[in-house]
């Protein structure tokens, strides 16, 4: 029986389907060959060996536009293009705006993966792929900044940016998944993530100095250590602080707890 975890689980699906974002390069101008999803055996299971995902950096209207063509072969095609004005500047503010465009439009792509394996016992998913044949969506530039300002808590007084609810990218045909909201974050930064940089060395020291009592210098290791994991990941602090709290609780449980875990 094949799990529907990746549909339920933020935490699945950055597992399985974070190679494959890794693979498209979102924060490289070039060198962008197209990605098939049949290159990663963690997703041998989804049948959607014929599905690829190209990204890209052109001359376009918009911020960025996520393309999805379903070719008469039944072939999925998809595409990421970023505006060139997006990579002009190499300023740590540009670098985190043009990584939430990408991964913003990834987001798209994913929906369109679980549209594409409802239901394999049903025509829908195909049938409602192929009216979509050449669908676009676009982000426009004002959207892509309050955007940024949101996610580096920065937003205008009771606004919440249309790109960073469900709503925005839900389909309606792809059944019961975990909130597109969620999965962005999670794709922007997750416990995964951070963890590359807040390794086990690192979380060993913490929770002795937080079970001694170095109650501040346990809080300064694990700020220092988000800092430059957001830094390095082109990601606003804001976003990342919030996503640490989700989890961070863990890192004070005692050892056999962590075990059992």
């Amino acid at each position: 029986m094949i799990s529907n975890l990746y549909r339920e689980d933020a935490k699945e699906a950055v597992r399985l389907f974070r190679p494959v974002l890794q693979a498209l390069k979102i924060r490289n101008e070039t060198g962008h060959p197209p990605v098939f999803l049949a290159a990663f055996d963690q997703l041998a299971f989804l049948n959607l060996d014929e599905c690829s995902i190209q990204f890209a950096v052109g001359d376009i209207d918009s911020m960025g536009i996520f393309i999805m063509r379903y070719t008469p072969q039944g072939l999925l095609r998809a595409y990421i293009i970023l505006n060139r004005q997006l990579f002009i500047s190499q300023s740590s503010e540009m670098k985190k705006i043009r990584k939430i465009a990408g991964v913003h439009e990834f987001i798209h792509f994913l929906a369109i993966v679980y549209v594409a394996t409802v239901n394999r016992r049903s025509s829908l998913p195909s049938l409602y792929l192929e009216r979509r044949r050449h669908t676009i969506e676009k982000l426009w530039g004002p959207n892509l900044l309050e955007l940024y300002n949101a996610l580096s808590g920065k937003p205008k007084a009771g606004y919440e940016p249309p790109e960073l609810t469900d709503s925005h990218f839900r389909l309606g045909y792809e059944g019961k998944t975990v909130d597109y909201e969620v999965l962005f974050l999670h794709f922007m930064f997750s416990r995964e993530l951070f963890e590359t940089y807040f390794d086990a060395e690192k979380q060993e020291r913490f929770k002795n100095m937080y079970t001694a009592g170095q109650t501040e210098n346990a809080v300064q290791l694990l700020l220092e250590t988000l800092n430059t994991a957001a830094a390095e990941k082109d990601v606003p602090f804001n976003t990342a602080r919030n996503q640490l709290l989700q989890w961070a609780h863990i890192y004070m449980r005692p050892a056999r707890e962590t075990i059992a875990a």
